[in-house]
């Protein structure tokens, strides 16, 4: 089982979301490799997926090179939400700073599903307002220490669980396919 601090990551998607969602992911998703060095998002491109990063740790860039660096993205974080929601090339790259493994589900798959499933929809909305509001509080956090971060809201505690079991089952059934591939 996965540490806390990174079940935390994976409950604001995984823990809204219902069984046959992460499902539907898994079986739409593609696995991708990417090598150390290279750009996964680049900043002012459009990117056509959602990423989930199963393993690996990514450099969130304002320019080029270490010294632009704003943000680190690990396993159980997903990247590319903000030109999700509002359609907007990304204001950042993002670089692997290791080998990392991620599934990516293109956006049209994502928003095809939402006029099928409005269930879905709502959820995985739901999912993305908890995460950024999560990342909100953290930026906020670093100028003001009015609140603890790592405070977790009652409401969210019984999806750590499971958010952390869908997460293993995601990696566990992408490994997999991938080697019967």
């Amino acid at each position: 089982m996965k540490p806390i601090g990174n079940m935390k990551k994976v409950m604001f998607l995984l823990g809204a979301l219902e069984h046959q969602d992460v499902e539907w992911m898994v079986r739409e998703g593609v696995f991708k490799a990417v090598k150390r060095g290279e750009i996964l998002i680049e900043k002012g491109v459009s990117a056509d997926c959602l990423y989930l990063v199963l393993s690996g740790s990514f450099a969130v860039q304002t320019g080029k090179g270490s010294s632009g660096e704003i943000a680190r993205v690990e396993d159980g974080e997903i990247l590319g939400e903000l030109s999700f929601i509002d359609a907007r090339p990304p204001g950042v790259s993002v670089v692997a700073r290791k080998e990392a493994e991620l599934l990516c589900i293109e956006k049209g798959k994502i928003k095809a599903r939402f006029k099928q499933k409005q269930g879905f929809a709502s959820r995985f909305y739901y999912a993305l307002c908890l995460l950024l509001s999560h990342r909100l509080r953290k930026a906020n956090q670093e100028t003001n220490d009015a609140y603890d971060i790592d405070e977790i809201d009652e409401n969210l505690m019984d999806h750590i669980h499971q958010a952390g079991s869908r997460f293993n089952q995601i990696v566990n059934e992408v490994r997999q396919r991938k080697a019967r591939q």
